[in-house]
């Protein structure tokens, strides 16, 4: 029988697993006092235990591990590295929620991570590939490219990680993209991959969403970031014949969103002489919080602006000739909206 026919049967499945394990990290969560106290720069106003994104972990982990063990192939080698690399991470994002970590450490630990990932994949980013563009040669800064993009998104996922929902919703977006392709290429550990990380979202926002019961956490958030950093270097450890560049483009696509408000914020708080190393609410998110938007209609907003990504990415993997040039310019577009709405009901906000 046509594998597909199952798909939708698994996913629920997922789901529900997701949404067993979330309840009982709840209940320990609860249990073990590992609870958010509000402070002036949270989002939220009353203690919510944390951590719910072990459930994440464990789902995608265990389905990644599988479809490893019983299919191997080409990216075996990259992909254990990925499976244990991630619960490196998780592991130590789980300490830093308990006992916050420098950020030194922090990135000392990331960087790590990614080596290992970097070391098992083989090689850097070798030319820069766009369709319909010219071929630019990278040398060795490929390899510098991948490891600050991997450490880079496992970060802004992080740093994302702010409201009720937005994570989750990103993630399951994300998930899905991935799913979608590893269906399309019969990949299995892009499959499995993608199914575990979507439904596992999903089950997950049953209890996060807005009023959330349970907050992710850095253990599920920089796991995401870190995972969905990986899967492009995965997906072109299986088959050498997908472009990097194009699978690159894609693992953007699918979390823009967070990259343009990382990417935003940044450059907003250089321009205006801040210490990028203080902590602040200035996330585009979180300004649309502050000015009177509600956690759903930011994530929903967020989630929304991802899954324009799935049709973007689907002229990538086409080939079509300018699909990087209308993907600058869709994504320019919607970008510019969503900063102009923010600074709108900054603006009404303050009237």
């Amino acid at each position: 029988m046509n594998f597909l026919v199952w798909l939708p049967l698994l996913f629920f499945g997922f789901v529900g697993l997701s949404v067993l394990a979330t309840a009982v990290v709840l209940r320990a969560a609860r249990r073990a006092q590992i609870i958010d106290i509000p402070n002036d720069r949270s989002s939220h106003s009353v203690p919510t235990p944390r951590g719910g994104g072990i459930a994440i972990v464990g789902l995608v982990t265990v389905a990644g591990a599988g479809a490893l063990a019983v299919y191997g192939g080409p990216a075996a080698a990259a992909g254990w590295v990925w499976v244990l690399g991630g619960l490196f991470v998780a592991a130590f994002s789980f300490l830093d929620d308990f006992r916050p970590l420098p950020a030194a450490v922090r990135l000392a630990l990331q960087a790590l991570a990614a080596v290992g990932l970097l070391a098992a994949f083989g090689h850097g980013w070798p030319v820069l590939a766009l369709p319909g563009m010219p071929v630019w040669a990278w040398g060795w800064l490929g390899w510098i490219f991948l490891l600050l993009w991997i450490v880079g998104l496992t970060n802004v996922y992080n740093f994302m990680d702010g409201i009720d929902g937005i994570a989750g919703i990103q993630g399951a977006v994300a998930g899905v993209g991935w799913l979608a392709l590893g269906v399309v290429w019969n990949d299995p550990l892009l499959l499995w991959a993608g199914l575990a990380l979507s439904a596992g979202c999903v089950g997950f926002l049953v209890f996060n969403w807005s009023p959330a019961k349970i907050f992710m956490g850095d253990v599920g958030s920089a796991y995401l970031g870190f995972t969905f950093a990986a899967l492009p270097l995965l997906a072109h450890a299986a088959d050498p014949r997908r472009d990097l560049t194009v699978l690159l483009g894609c693992a953007v696509l699918f979390v823009w969103p967070f990259l343009f408000d990382g990417a935003y914020t940044i450059l907003h708080r250089i321009r205006r002489r801040e210490n990028l190393m203080k902590a602040h609410r200035g996330h585009l998110y979180q300004r649309l919080v502050i000015a009177g938007c509600r956690h759903v209609r930011v994530s929903v907003l967020y989630g929304i602006l991802a899954a324009v990504g799935w049709p973007l990415a689907a002229l990538w993997v086409s080939g079509a000739e300018h699909a990087f040039l209308v993907s600058v310019g869709v994504l320019l577009g919607l970008a510019g909206m969503l900063a102009g709405y923010t600074k709108y009901r900054e603006a009404r906000a303050k009237r």
